[in-house]
């Protein structure tokens, strides 16, 4: 299970910090959506696999990308909203469409900020995709100036120290667990 741990939360984690990038580099509303996706299947893998990792490192790593899912969801309706009276303007008749000209500013430079403080506020909310890497197992971690090798044919479990071609995988994720809830 923790293999396929490994490489779920790997994909998802790389169509999650592609697609923040190009968020970054684009705004576009489509983007945002496909990011704010990602972000879930990001929450709903980690949790999914977290008896497979240490609790808190997984814990952390789903607040912090919670954080970002609940922000795209403020932007994506902002851009719903924006989409809708954009298209709702053209049916009416100028004194209303005055008055729904004056909402749709509103709405985008509520946009414009929102964009300004995720610029901003990335760092804290935004997992590193190194950090990331190194909770889900898909980047090396070095422990105690060892590092930590997977080796499916071992008999004691698939995991030994030291050297050979071996996927690196940190200490946590072979901790055992009791599954009786």
């Amino acid at each position: 299970m923790w293999i396929a741990g490994r490489v779920l939360l790997s994909q998802r984690g790389d169509d999650f910090f592609r697609l923040k990038k190009k968020v970054l580099d684009t705004w576009d509303p489509d983007d945002i959506h496909d990011l704010r996706v990602a972000s879930r299947r990001v929450r709903e893998g980690l949790e999914l696999f977290s008896p497979c990792y240490q609790n808190d490192a997984v814990n952390r790593l789903v607040r912090r990308v919670k954080r970002v899912t609940r922000f795209l969801g403020e932007m994506r309706n902002m851009d719903e909203a924006l989409l809708f009276f954009d298209a709702l303007a053209g049916e009416l008749d100028e004194g209303c469409r005055a008055e729904l000209e004056v909402l749709i500013l509103s709405i985008a430079s509520q946009r414009q900020k929102g964009r300004r403080e995720f610029k901003a506020g990335l760092k804290q909310s935004v997992p590193s995709s190194e950090n990331y890497g190194i909770t889900v197992g898909y980047r090396q971690q070095k422990l105690k100036s060892k590092v930590l090798k997977f080796d499916p044919t071992s008999p004691g479990g698939g995991v030994r120290l030291g050297g050979g071609n071996f996927i690196t995988a940190p200490i946590t994720a072979r901790k055992k667990r009791a599954y009786s809830d």
